[in-house]
């Protein structure tokens, strides 16, 4: 009919309002147009209804029961037109995500859902409203082209005035740069000594298009031992491995910075270390630090090796020493012995 009209299919799309590729499925006997849709191509090509289903060639024999023929309508002129399938019509079609986020380079497949559920055409096409930020294949697998927002739009093959959309949200990968981790605090201690440190973190993602959250990652070992937080002055047990700060993490936003005070009490002699990483909740590794502590028992130094003795008081030297090696105030013992003043 539209090619007796001498009427291209761009043409009779930019007329009656309909796309190019459904008018071509219509054409080749792929899809069903709604009565609506019949309308706009009939008055695109200034025909009657009649005049469009009479002029519809088909090498199919389409038998149909009468008790399962449904009637499309009945015009002024006494003509009733029928349809000849016994199948339902699609209702509504729905989508699993309405919204949806995605980093550059991700992929999410949406999936649509036509009612009723014995629907004769079930089929869906699915399209982009920008290809160059989302594309979307034929089973509904979204990829993330670059930041953006697109429209996914999945239509019914039966009818395409039934659609629904879901919004995508594209985001750039988060990039990081320059950041640092640092421990100051003692090196070195005695058992049951509390050490105090500051952790300070420093760092810059003000190239970043979206501000995440970071979070503290630790290890204390070497030993056992007491490590404790400063939360707003009140100071808080910590296990010796875990994560520190908030669930959710904190804030990272331009220039960011912060410093964090810790102390840690040994229980014994050892060499402890304190292990310190700075990452993205629960993704990826900014810095790392490493503090290490030598504990150590008090060592106490006689002076010169020699123990004072009392007038008339017997004095032991120790049995290991070398002969020369006492030296007392007025005197030098040559020999190991057992003497008295």
């Amino acid at each position: 009919m539209r090619t007796s009209k001498n009427m291209t299919l761009k043409e009779l799309s930019d007329r009656c309002g309909l796309s190019i590729s459904y008018l071509s499925l219509l054409e080749r006997g792929q899809s069903n147009p709604t009565i609506s849709n019949l309308h706009k191509i009939c008055n695109a090509l200034n025909i009657t209804m009649a005049n469009l289903l009479i002029g519809i060639n088909t090498n199919e024999d389409l038998v149909v029961k009468e008790e399962d023929r449904k009637i499309i309508f009945e015009s002024h002129s006494g003509v009733t037109y029928q349809s000849l399938t016994n199948g339902k019509p699609l209702s509504a079609i729905s989508v699993d995500k309405e919204e949806l986020t995605l980093t550059v380079g991700d992929t999410e497949t949406i999936t649509a859902t036509v009612e009723p559920e014995d629907a004769t055409n079930k089929d869906v096409t699915w399209a982009s409203s920008d290809t160059s930020v989302a594309t979307v294949d034929a089973n509904g697998k979204v990829t993330a082209v670059a930041a953006g927002t697109a429209t996914i739009i999945a239509t019914s093959d039966a009818d395409d005035s039934k659609f629904a959309e879901t919004v995508v949200t594209v985001e750039e990968e988060a990039t990081y740069s320059n950041y640092e981790l640092t421990i100051d605090g003692p090196a070195s201690a005695e058992p049951g000594d509390v050490l105090e440190f500051y952790v300070t973190a420093t760092g810059d993602n003000s190239g970043n298009t979206s501000y995440e959250a970071v979070i503290y990652n630790y290890t204390v070992t070497g030993g056992e031992g007491t490590l404790e937080y400063n939360d707003d002055g009140t100071w808080k047990e910590l296990p010796l491995t875990g994560q520190f700060g908030p669930s959710e993490g904190f804030e990272l936003t331009p220039d960011w910075s912060a410093t964090t005070a810790l102390r840690f009490t040994p229980a014994a002699a050892g060499t402890y270390a304190v292990n310190l990483t700075l990452d993205v909740v629960d993704g990826a590794e900014l810095a790392s630090a490493t503090h290490s502590i030598l504990v150590e028992e008090e060592v106490s130094h006689p002076v010169g090796g020699v123990e004072t003795r009392g007038l008339g008081e017997e004095y032991d030297y120790n049995a290991d020493k070398t002969v020369g090696d006492l030296v007392g105030d007025d005197f030098a013992v040559d020999s190991v012995c057992e003497f008295a003043n």
